[in-house]
């Protein structure tokens, strides 16, 4: 028996070293350093075949286009968030001053939370909708 529990002991320890390990700052910090050198390296040598090619002009041009869109796409997103935040707002409003929903809608604090609340709730809303005839209402919930 003491020999299974000296073994036990030994591969727990040797289980929490490891563990111990994969939890270290140091090694995450020494693995990115690796990794960075190994990404740069080859970074570099990507750039000296680009120029040997003679399109390193084009790569160029292709990243700063890159960026340009990537810009644009975050942009684009972003307002759309913000647009149907807002649109969801306006029908938390209109049940809250309408149909006196504002102790029990309250809870919903975030957008996020709103959103979902929307989502769960689409034929309800769809109801209001025909009842208040809004037809933003059944849209706003389409977008989502």
């Amino acid at each position: 028996r003491k020999p299974e529990q000296e073994k036990r002991k030994k591969a727990s320890l040797l289980s929490k070293r490891a563990s111990h390990d994969r939890m270290n700052p140091v090694v995450f910090t020494t693995m990115g350093i690796k990794k960075s050198h190994f990404a740069a390296y080859y970074m570099e040598q990507s750039i000296n075949l680009y120029s040997d090619l003679n399109i390193d002009t084009l790569i160029v041009n292709w990243a700063e286009s890159m960026r340009w869109w990537l810009a644009e796409m975050v942009k684009t997103r972003c307002i759309e968030l913000f647009t149907s935040n807002n649109d969801i707002q306006k029908i938390f409003n209109l049940l809250q001053q309408k149909y006196n929903l504002k102790q029990q809608l309250s809870a919903f604090k975030t957008a996020s939370q709103k959103e979902q609340f929307v989502v769960q709730n689409e034929q309800q809303l769809l109801n209001v909708a025909k009842s208040e005839n809004n037809p933003r209402i059944p849209h706003i919930i389409q977008k989502r």
